[in-house]
């Protein structure tokens, strides 16, 4: 049975945290935020992560679904004078789909790069079952109606030019 395919109570939101130990958020850790203990399955692949010394990347820990909450992110994207965000992970319907529409809600211009953006197939006994490109394709529409953008290949092409 596949990670997605699991009943309810063994994939819930609480259980998926427990297992990965918290998320990580990018972004500035900025004055004030202490070191946070070192987490199995959350670290950062060779090559990503902020740069150090940088006063302009850094690292935030979050420990909900949203990335602005409790986290001090907001407060690091006035002070850069940050106008948009690029919103990418796992597990769209959550994490990802939180952390944007916090943004929306905060009147940041949100993009989502699907290509690196994750999901997982979901199942409920009433509601039926959705693989993992449809739940990503659903939480992506639903984002879009609310004022994100779908970061599309032709978009990328050019950001990388740039």
């Amino acid at each position: 049975m596949a990670a997605g395919d699991r009943p309810a109570e063994q994939n819930s939101p609480a259980r998926e945290r427990e297992q990965s130990g918290g998320d990580r958020a990018g972004g500035s850790s900025g004055a004030g935020s202490g070191e946070r203990e070192h987490r199995e399955g959350a670290e950062l692949s060779p090559g990503l992560g902020p740069e150090r010394g940088s006063a302009r990347e850094a690292l935030f820990v979050k420990e909900v679904f949203g990335s602005f909450s409790g986290t001090g992110l907001e407060a690091w994207l006035h002070e850069v004078g940050a106008e948009a965000v690029l919103v990418v992970g796992f597990y769209a319907h959550m994490c990802v789909s939180t952390t944007a529409r916090e943004a929306l809600m905060r009147g940041l211009d949100v993009s989502v790069d699907p290509r690196a953006t994750g999901a997982c197939a979901l199942e409920h006994d009433v509601l039926g079952r959705l693989s993992a490109e449809e739940v990503l394709r659903a939480a992506l529409l639903h984002l879009t109606h609310m004022g994100a953008s779908v970061f599309a290949e032709a978009e990328a092409g050019t950001a990388a030019r740039r």
